[in-house]
């Protein structure tokens, strides 16, 4: 019984913990279905009276949605200070750019080779 880990009251985590069932070898040898090893997952925690209080919150389905929910907020946070030093780092080419001056560029031409 993980149940205390779950909680955190062991070794307490700052973003908790996830229980989670792992397949296993005979899971694999057997070739079970992703779908099916979910399903058993799923029917694990919902029959362990022991993790009835923390049921919702556990499962690889549950840690798929709470990755992708702290990813996209990390992002969220990091965006403006992307843009901040990208709009600074636009701001130094153009002054770089002006410090050059105008300048006149002549036509270009370009010769194609062909092959043989």
């Amino acid at each position: 019984d993980a149940l205390n880990v779950l909680k955190g009251k062991e070794y307490p985590l700052k973003l908790g913990y996830v229980g989670v069932v792992c397949r296993s070898q005979q899971d694999l040898i057997a070739n079970k279905s992703m779908k099916e090893a979910l399903d058993s997952e799923r029917a694990f925690f919902n029959s362990v009276l022991a993790y009835s209080s923390v049921k919702q919150m556990c499962g690889i389905e549950y840690l798929a949605t709470r990755l992708n929910r702290l990813l996209v907020q990390h992002i969220k946070e990091c965006i403006p200070l992307l843009k901040k030093n990208i709009d600074e780092q636009i701001q130094v080419q153009k002054e770089e750019l002006k410090a050059c001056g105008d300048i006149a560029f002549g036509a270009v031409s370009y010769t194609h080779l062909t092959l043989p």
